[in-house]
C-alpha cells in the first residue's frame, strides 16, 4: 500500500463531500432526548482539531495541529487534551482512531525514516506494533482487551491486508479475492469489520471477520450489483455492522447502512443524496453524517429506533454553544449515549471536536455531586466483557 493510500484510506468521497472515516433497541424515553455540548479544545498553539473515537468513560481521542506546525494525536480525559507524541520524535506527525475503556489508543505515526507505523499508546508510552512484513501499517480500532485492527503492507509492499494485533503478534485476516483489505472496527468478542477488494479488484465490499473466516456483506444493491462499493466502519458486541454502501442508480452516491441478522438496511439521509454511518453502540444507536437537502451541507446525525435525526436539532438551546456550532460529523457513541462529534464554530471560525452528553445524564451527575458517582455506578474500565446496567440505556429511561 502506498503511503497516501494508507494515510487517507479512512476518507471517502461521497457526492462531493469528504467524509472522515473515520443489540436490541431500548424502550423509548418518555420525552425527546436533548444534549449538552462541550468543546474539547485544541492542542497548545493549535488552530483546528478533529475527533475520531470515544470510550465508555467519556474519554476521547483525535488529531489536531500544534504550535510546531505538525498534526499530533491527542487524548481527552478529565477535561484536558494530552499530546500523545510520535514514534519519530517531536517533528513527526501522528494520527489516532480508536480508544478503549482502559484509555489505550491506536492509530499510526510517522517514524524518523518517514514510514507510517501502527502504534499502541499505553500508560504514557507509544509502541510501534510492527507490520505484516512490509514497510507501513496503521491501527484503526482497539477493543477493551487491547486487540487492534487496521491494515499493513505485506512483504514487498505489493498489497496490504487487514490484521488483528494481540499479545505482541500481528496476524493477517486475508481478503475477498482481491489484492487488499483493511480492518476498521473491532468488537470485544474479537470480530472485525472493514473492507476488502473482491475478485479481480472489481469493487470494495464491507466484510465481517469472525471465527477465522472473512464474510462478504455485499452492498445495498444486493447480488445483482456486484460492482458497487461498500465499507464496514464499526461493529458492536452483538456483531451488528455499520458503514456505507453505494446505491443502485445513485450515480456513485452512498447511503449509511446497518447490517444485522444477515441483511443490509439502508438508513437513509437527512434529505441529501449521501450518508455514512460511523459508529454503533451496544444498544443499537448509530451516529454518522449526511448531506442535507440539495447536498448543500454535511450534518451529523443520530439514528435511533428507526429514525434518523439531525444532531444539531437535538442540542439543548440552553447550552452556550447551541447557536454557534454546526456539527458536521458524529464519529462515536458510547454505551451511556454520549456522542463524539466534529463541527464548526461560526464565531471563532474554528473546526473542532465536541462531546455531547444526554441532558438527563448531565443533570443526574450534577445532582449526585460527581460525574463518577452517577446512578449507574461502578468504574468497569478494566473489564473486557460487556455487561448491562443502568448505563446501557438512555438517561431518563427508568425501567
Amino acid at each position: 500500500m502506498k503511503t497516501l493510500e494508507l494515510v487517507f484510506q479512512r476518507v471517502c468521497k461521497l457526492s462531493g463531500l469528504w467524509l472522515l472515516v473515520l443489540a436490541p433497541f431500548y424502550a423509548a424515553p418518555a420525552r425527546a432526548q436533548s444534549y449538552s455540548i462541550t468543546d474539547l479544545g485544541l492542542l497548545p498553539g493549535g488552530t483546528s482539531s478533529f475527533a475520531t473515537g470515544i470510550n465508555d468513560r467519556g474519554e476521547a481521542t483525535g488529531t489536531g495541529d500544534s504550535s510546531q506546525g505538525f498534526y499530533r494525536a491527542w487524548r481527552y480525559s478529565r477535561g484536558a487534551l494530552t499530546d500523545l507524541g510520535a514514534l519519530g520524535g517531536s517533528a513527526a506527525w501522528t494520527f489516532t482512531y480508536g480508544i478503549n475503556n482502559r484509555g489505550d489508543v491506536t492509530g499510526y505515526s510517522f517514524t524518523a525514516a518517514g514510514e507510517a507505523r501502527a502504534f499502541l499508546y499505553h500508560d504514557g508510552t507509544m509502541q510501534d506494533i510492527g507490520t505484516l512484513g512490509g514497510t507501513e501499517s496503521g491501527g484503526y480500532a482497539i477493543n477493551n482487551a487491547g486487540e487492534i485492527t487496521g491494515a499493513s503492507n505485506t512483504p514487498g509492499d505489493t498489497e496490504s491486508l487487514a490484521f488483528i494485533y494481540s499479545d505482541g503478534s500481528m496476524v493477517g485476516l486475508g481478503h475477498l479475492g482481491g489484492s487488499s483489505s483493511v480492518g476498521q472496527g473491532i468488537n470485544n468478542v474479537g470480530e472485525v469489520t472493514g473492507w476488502a477488494y473482491t475478485t479481480a479488484n472489481l469493487a470494495q465490499h464491507a466484510f465481517l471477520y469472525r471465527s477465522g473466516a472473512m464474510y462478504d456483506l455485499g452492498t445495498l444493491g444486493g447480488a445483482s450489483y456486484a460492482g458497487l462499493n461498500s465499507q464496514g466502519l464499526a461493529i458492536n458486541d452483538s456483531g451488528q455492522v455499520v458503514g456505507y454502501s453505494e446505491t443502485p442508480g445513485g450515480g456513485g452516491s452512498a447511503h449509511a447502512f446497518l447490517y444485522a441478522n444477515g441483511s443490509m438496511q439502508d438508513l437513509g439521509t437527512l434529505g441529501g443524496s449521501s450518508s455514512s454511518a460511523l459508529d454503533i453502540n451496544n444498544v443499537g444507536d448509530i451516529v454518522g453524517n449526511s448531506s442535507t437537502a440539495n447536498d448543500t451541507l454535511s450534518h451529523a446525525f443520530l439514528y435511533s429506533r428507526g429514525s434518523i435525526k439531525d444532531l444539531n436539532s437535538l442540542i439543548d438551546p440552553a447550552s452556550p454553544l447551541a447557536t454557534q456550532v454546526t456539527l458536521t460529523f458524529a464519529v462515536g457513541i458510547n454505551r451511556r449515549g454520549q456522542i463524539l462529534a466534529n463541527g464548526f464554530d461560526v464565531q471563532s471560525r474554528v473546526y473542532g471536536a465536541y462531546l455531547l452528553t444526554p441532558r438527563r445524564c448531565h443533570e443526574r451527575s450534577e445532582r449526585s455531586g460527581s460525574h463518577n458517582s452517577r446512578k449507574c455506578g461502578r468504574d468497569d474500565s478494566n473489564r473486557h466483557e460487556p455487561h448491562r446496567d443502568d448505563c446501557d440505556r438512555p438517561c431518563g429511561d427508568d425501567r
